[in-house]
């Protein structure tokens, strides 16, 4: 487990409350690179073909 995955759940409970979609997600700022900002690179993948993505999405 992460160090960080308190921060990512909370993110995540707070997103799944609030009946978030992936494109808010991928559209709110997460700091560049920290743990949290996985869950935006996640949410990617939902409305992107990750094949054609450069190496920072």
């Amino acid at each position: 487990m992460t160090k960080d995955a308190g921060n990512m759940i909370q993110t995540l409970t707070i997103a799944i409350q609030a009946h978030t979609r992936a494109g808010d997600i991928i559209n709110t700022y997460f700091p560049y690179l920290t743990a949290v900002e996985g869950i935006k690179l996640g949410a990617i993948i939902f409305e992107k073909n990750v094949h054609t993505l450069s190496c920072c999405g």
